[in-house]
């Protein structure tokens, strides 16, 4: 899956966490999540860079339910308009 930094990090809460072996990762917090328009370009689903989290545009989230995959959970995001 091809791999975007793509958060507006002035807009998004990223916040590392550490793990018991004490290395960390980052997670993406609370409902004021933002994505760079410019970063997205024409993806319709990627990784990001820095929670390694799966994002996916409205386009892709239609196409999953319309053929009638089970168990995925999609959240809004805003969209930066940054060009």
């Amino acid at each position: 899956m091809a791999r975007r930094d793509c958060w507006d990090q002035d807009r998004t809460r990223i916040v590392p966490r550490e793990r018991g072996d004490g290395s960390y990762f980052n997670t993406i917090s609370g409902s004021g999540r933002a994505v760079l328009r410019s970063r997205v370009g024409d993806a319709l689903i990627w990784r990001d860079t820095l929670a390694k989290t799966v994002v996916c545009t409205d386009a892709f989230k239609g196409m999953a339910e319309t053929v009638g995959c089970k168990g995925w959970r999609f959240d809004e995001i805003t969209v930066t308009d940054d060009r």
